[in-house]
């Protein structure tokens, strides 16, 4: 029974030019990678005739009368072992006795790099190789012919950088690096397919030693991979400078592949309730509101402050839209103008970041409490009773200026404090004059806890103001009655 081999072509072409002597020629040739591995184990011959199949391996003699090398000199070479009537390159045919055979190395030569060379020699004298029906012609010797390398490129591995564990986002960049199994110099691209994306043959780098690499960069809308579940797809063919290409290399495995997330989150709209004039007041607070082009949970957004307070940013239960709310606290910065919301922007997991978006805010911000640094009186000085129509004069001094405040010490002894200022809020006076029929005060009355709201509404600590050492008569004496104990 006759055996049908399957080789993978690792090619050669050769032309031979008949002896002028001899009756049999070999009219074509190729080389053959018979298993795939990236080395030449075999070489399908075309006669001009049929031959006798016995003659070509009829004793070891006529064996070694063949020799294939890699080297034109057959420094090194190999001989034929055995015989397989099935071709398949030259002709796709098995048949005994015809004009095609398939000669099989003893040790395969150590590459399918051409070209290739190899010669026939007629050592044994009468071992010759003859026609079919054995009518006289033989194959005369001949000398060393060179073969043009049709074998395409076998590629080893590939491999990428970032490896496993890793996502990759729009705008970086994943380097494949490609080993042939030959260590084949000077390849080309033919097709460079990664992701369904298909970059530019010329991209192909080699590293002078058997070895390419080319870059393949993430952009917007490549399709996602998964890194904990999906292989990067890839297709790689590459060709030699005979024009040989391999079959598409498709070979990649999820944990030797980096992930992929090449989808930006984007903004939709950035709105605000501080979109009024107005302003906010310690306690008070504006929410933003991002409304995000579909919906994705675990966003992150930046900033994550306004005014130097924390936003706290939160998305609803579909990630459609995401809420971060400012709160006005005692000693953030003051702003007497308003303070847009600018560059904000959403940031995946993978890191990929949206366009920044900016809202105009309406609101000022009066985020510090008032402060009374102190608060006298001329009543301060001795214990000297004051009488209906006297005054007191009470002066209170806040830290800077506090124009339009408000001060919550509305009353003194029964009568009524007005407050006013002169000098646009640095200090706040108020008189109070002793009026006929209050209280009179033998041991002092103090002011005591004085207070200071600010324009905004916002009320400064309790000063406690008791330095007071006058007296109080308010109360006129009056004669009831006047009487005369004279007649």
């Amino acid at each position: 029974m006759k055996i049908v081999f399957k080789f993978l072509v690792c090619g050669l072409l050769v032309l031979i030019t008949s002896s002028a002597f001899s009756q049999i020629t070999i009219v074509n040739a190729v080389a053959v990678d018979g298993d795939g591995d990236g080395y030449y184990g075999t070489v399908e011959i075309e006669f001009s005739t049929d031959i006798d199949d016995s003659d070509i391996i009829h004793t070891a003699d006529s064996k070694d009368d063949w020799q294939f090398s890699l080297d034109p000199l057959f420094g090194t070479f190999e001989t034929v072992n055995s015989i397989n009537t099935a071709v398949t390159h030259l002709a796709n045919v098995n048949v005994s006795d015809d004009k095609y055979i398939s000669l099989i190395f003893t040790n395969q030569l150590a590459s399918c790099n051409g070209p290739i060379y190899f010669r026939y020699t007629n050592d044994g004298g009468n071992e010759d190789v003859r026609d079919a029906s054995h009518s006289g012609a033989i194959l005369s010797d001949f000398a060393s012919f060179t073969a043009p390398d049709n074998a395409p490129p076998a590629i080893q591995s590939v491999s990428f950088i970032p490896t496993d564990l890793t996502t990759v986002i729009v705008g970086e960049k994943i380097i494949v690096n490609i080993l042939t199994k030959n260590n084949e110099i000077g390849l080309l691209g033919d097709y460079l397919g990664i992701n369904d994306i298909v970059v530019h043959k010329d991209s192909l780098i080699s590293n002078g030693d058997g070895s390419y690499y080319f870059n393949y960069w993430v952009n917007e809308g490549d399709n996602d991979i998964d890194d904990s579940t999906d292989p990067l797809p890839i297709a790689i063919k590459l060709i030699d400078t005979y024009g040989n290409a391999n079959t598409a290399y498709n070979t990649s495995t999820e944990s030797e592949s980096p992930g992929i997330d090449a989808n930006t989150p984007q903004i939709n709209t950035l709105t605000t309730t501080g979109n009024t004039a107005g302003t906010l007041k310690i306690g008070e607070s504006i929410t933003f509101t991002i409304d995000i082009v579909g919906s994705e949970t675990g966003l992150i957004i930046s900033p994550s402050t306004y005014n130097t307070g924390l936003l706290n940013w939160t998305a609803d239960g579909t990630g459609d839209i995401y809420t971060g709310t400012y709160i006005v606290e005692n000693g953030q910065p003051d702003q007497l103008e308003s303070l847009d919301f600018t560059n904000v922007y959403v940031l995946d997991a993978a890191g990929n970041s949206s366009d920044t978006f900016d809202v105009v805010v309406k609101k000022t911000i009066d985020a510090n409490l008032p402060v009374i640094t102190d608060v006298f009186s001329d009543a301060e000085l001795d214990n000297t009773i004051l009488k209906v129509g006297q005054t007191i004069t009470f002066t209170i001094d806040p830290t800077g200026s506090e124009p339009g405040a408000s001060i919550t010490r509305t009353s003194y002894n029964g009568g009524t404090l007005n407050w006013t200022t002169s000098d646009g809020g640095n200090t706040y006076t108020s008189i109070y004059t002793v009026a006929e029929g209050q209280t009179d005060r033998t041991s002092s009355l103090q002011l005591g806890n004085v207070g200071l709201t600010d324009a905004n509404g916002n009320p400064s600590a309790a000063f406690p103001y008791n330095s007071i050492t006058r007296l109080i008569d308010a109360n006129t004496p009056q004669i009831s009655s006047l009487t005369s104990t004279a007649n």
